[in-house]
């Protein structure tokens, strides 16, 4: 799991950055900055909305929190 989450996530930012570079080389700036700006506000409101369902979903089912689940007390 670790060597594919960290390959994955490599090469993600890897094409993230070059699909960045290709539209500033190419002169469009405009679209290479609303790419990365955009890029980066939707997977932060992406990952914001995960947490807050996988909370709402945990306090359904029971009163633990997101932090009790993956680390439990010993």
């Amino acid at each position: 799991f670790l060597t594919t989450g960290i390959i994955r996530g490599f090469t993600t930012f890897s094409t993230f950055a070059l699909e960045t570079a290709t539209l500033f080389n190419r002169g469009e700036a405009l679209a290479a900055i609303l790419y990365a700006v955009g890029s980066v506000v939707l997977g932060v409101a992406a990952l914001d909305l995960g947490v807050a369902q996988f909370q709402a979903w945990t306090e359904f089912n029971d009163t633990r929190s997101i932090v009790t689940i993956l680390h439990p007390p010993s």
